[in-house]
């Protein structure tokens, strides 16, 4: 099954399954990291997968709205998203400050929400389920195609690549291949 693909690998189907029930799917579309761009990338080339993905959520899961919270940094991503979404009044394009740390579960919920998860609690504690935006695309992905997922984009970057980039590899390419890849 799909496990999310922000880099925790949480088994996609436990984390739909919550005990209590929620009422906002929560879209993690700001990056963890400052330099990793790899969901900007999916945002800008997968929209409709992104919509598709977060539709069927929606339809499967009977959570009622989705929030979709992007770092204002993006503004392509959101003007798209915008333009995706339009119309439609179960999901919402949030931006969001573009400071270290929006990315991270429990703030992305209190940025978006205004809600707290308890301590040692989960998001569906606060009413939400969180899921990364490539996550959600891969979903849409295999929804429309019926191939699962046998690629991952990841950012490469840093002093010490020629070419810094983003590049979609075969599950299991090694890191050496990669780095070789972009210089």
């Amino acid at each position: 099954g799909l496990v999310g693909l922000g880099g925790a690998g949480f088994p996609t189907d436990v984390k739909l399954q919550p005990k209590d029930p929620v009422d906002t799917l929560l879209i993690n579309a700001s990056e963890c990291e400052v330099w990793l761009t790899s969901d900007t990338q999916e945002m800008l080339n997968c929209s409709d997968d992104i919509i598709r993905g977060i539709k069927a959520v929606l339809q499967y899961t009977g959570i009622p709205k989705c929030i979709i919270g992007i770092e204002n940094n993006k503004p392509e991503c959101i003007d798209l998203l915008c333009k995706k979404t339009q119309g439609d009044s179960t999901i919402e394009v949030k931006p969001l400050p573009s400071v270290y740390g929006t990315g991270a579960e429990l703030i992305l919920i209190e940025k978006c929400l205004g809600r707290e998860v308890p301590h040692g609690g989960l998001p569906a504690d606060a009413g939400a389920i969180v899921m990364n935006v490539t996550s959600v695309s891969t979903l849409g992905k295999f929804l429309k195609t019926g191939v699962p997922l046998t690629t991952k984009r990841v950012t490469v970057e840093g002093d010490a690549i020629a070419k810094p980039q983003n590049i979609e590899v075969p599950i299991g390419t090694l890191y050496r291949d990669v780095i070789e890849a972009c210089g």
